[in-house]
């Protein structure tokens, strides 16, 4: 008889603890999925910044061809130049709530491609080469020739950054669908 009761009471503890480490395994498991969606969301909206960064480097590059050939001023062209962060960026910046999910650097690189595009220094290189280009002396249309290169390397640069920006974060959202636990990832 109290061999009986030893074997019920040790088999009730073995299927407690049992089922008590699966509920955990299992907890564990819906946290770490509810995270990676909490992070999916983060870079999703993270990736809606690069439609208005490459809408503003199509118009970058866009006007500063209109002010170099002289079918704008340069009041116009001032005018035209996109201000992301004041205007559309600060709109769909990733809520606070989110933004420790996104990966390292991201947010900072978003910045910084934002920041370019705002640069100073590519506004006054376009004008310096336009108004290199409508100078009545040679030489300074020369100089302008070679503004001009430095100018479009600038430009180039930018394009690459944004297109690594993009890249990167769509490779870290489709990760967030690559289950820690499971044998193969979701491509």
């Amino acid at each position: 008889m109290i061999e009986t009761l030893i074997s019920v009471t040790f088999g009730a503890l073995l299927v407690f603890l049992t089922n008590s480490l699966s509920e955990k395994k299992r907890w564990k498991r819906e946290l770490k999925l509810e995270l990676l969606k909490d992070k999916r969301k983060a870079i999703a909206q993270a990736l809606r910044w690069l439609d208005p960064m490459k809408n503003a480097v199509g118009t970058i590059n866009s006007i500063s061809m209109a002010y170099i050939r002289g079918n704008i001023n340069r009041e116009v062209f001032l005018d035209r130049w996109p201000n992301l962060i004041i205007g559309t960026l600060s709109k769909l910046d990733v809520s606070h709530g989110l933004l420790p999910l996104l990966p390292e650097e991201t947010y900072s690189k978003g910045v910084e491609i934002s920041h370019i595009i705002e640069w100073e220094l590519i506004r006054t290189a376009v004008i310096a080469v336009g108004e290199a280009f409508s100078h009545p002396n040679p030489k300074v249309v020369e100089q302008g020739k070679v503004e001009y290169i430095q100018l479009n390397d600038k430009l180039n640069e930018l394009n690459q950054k944004l297109r690594a920006f993009k890249d990167e974060l769509r490779s870290q959202f489709l990760s967030t669908y690559s289950i820690p636990w499971a044998k193969s990832k979701i491509s």
